[in-house]
């Protein structure tokens, strides 16, 4: 495709994306054109490339993916839909609050491809959205500046850096109107989504949008096929609405107690990760890779009182449980 043309295609198929069911198989034909064409513009692929394209890198707190597995995760087929009628939406409902301004959106950790850059700048004209996009791995950025300039697009970006969201301090941070970071996995494990947050949204207008929105991990107890809500193990916006009381991101969160006494009648516990992208659209259990449940046995005879989950930031991020008698 040449670079004009890429473009009029990448709008035609943002546009069919937005009409779409998110688990049609025609959105799946769709993505997989547009990678395939992501892939051969920056010459990064989820098969092929060197081994330091796979190396995950160390944020100041948790890990971003490596290039290769940022670029993979466009082939989340469901997650790649749901993100893009979020953001789309999001900078429409903005477009309403705020009539006749352009509207500013900070994208963190935008990989190789920054798809929510690309699908989402052609549906507007350069006066109604500008991004900001950050990224802490030079090549993926230097991929993505160069995806964008060959698709006629670097109009619409205001500036992009090369640093760490987990401690970035952003320039005018009150001009912005939405904050984009997709840098999450199941469970909360290791990636950078909650400190990226808690280091970013103090810093924005209260009436910042966040796209995602919110992530839960919600606790459910299991017999056969019947799943029966216990509790929310931990909830993103609401330990991160927290920050503002604090001046250091904690080495772990506070714990959550659940009463083992309810599980007699019941085979395994059940991890559920639930990520509210924007409003009514969410991505539940399974959807999505980054939605994935755990399972896991629950032994008999339970000789313990309870369970305590803590969600840890040191030395990497994630949910651990302990026994207590």
């Amino acid at each position: 495709m040449e670079a004009i043309g890429a473009l009029v295609d990448v709008k035609s198929y943002s546009k069919k994306l937005l009409e779409l069911e998110y688990d049609s198989e025609t959105s799946i034909d769709i993505i997989n054109e547009l990678y395939n064409y992501f892939k051969e513009t920056t010459q990064i692929s989820i098969h092929d490339g060197e081994i330091k394209d796979a190396v995950s890198i160390p944020a100041s707190k948790g890990m971003a993916l490596s290039i290769k597995h940022a670029a993979e995760c466009f082939l989340d087929y469901k997650r790649t839909t749901q993100f893009l009628k979020g953001l789309v939406r999001a900078i429409k409902d903005k477009q309403q609050e705020h009539p006749n301004t352009t509207i500013h959106i900070f994208y963190a950790g935008c990989g190789p491809y920054a798809p929510f850059f690309t699908l989402v700048a052609p549906l507007f004209t350069p006066k109604e959205v500008q991004f900001t996009l950050l990224e802490i791995n030079k090549d993926s950025l230097e991929k993505a500046e160069f995806l964008i300039e060959s698709l006629s697009l670097k109009e619409y970006v205001k500036t992009s850096y090369l640093s760490d969201a987990t401690i970035f301090k952003v320039e005018n941070p009150k001009s912005y109107h939405i904050l984009f970071s997709e840098t999450l996995d199941a469970l909360l494990y290791r990636e950078c989504y909650v400190p990226i947050l808690w280091n970013l949204l103090p810093q924005f207008s209260e009436e910042i949008a966040v796209v995602p929105e919110n992530v839960k991990i919600d606790l459910y107890f299991k017999r056969e096929n019947e799943l029966v809500f216990e509790k929310t193990l931990f909830d993103v916006r609401e330990r991160v609405e927290k920050s503002k009381m604090f001046n250091l991101f904690p080495h772990q969160f506070k714990t959550v107690k659940v009463d083992l006494s309810k599980a007699v009648d019941y085979h395994k516990m059940y991890f559920a990760t639930q990520v509210n992208v924007y409003k009514n659209l969410k991505l539940l259990c399974n959807d999505s890779s980054i939605s994935r449940g755990l399972e896991m046995e629950i032994q008999k005879p339970i000789v313990h009182k309870a369970v305590n989950f803590t969600y840890y930031t040191k030395p990497k991020m994630e949910l651990k449980l302990a026994l207590e008698n």
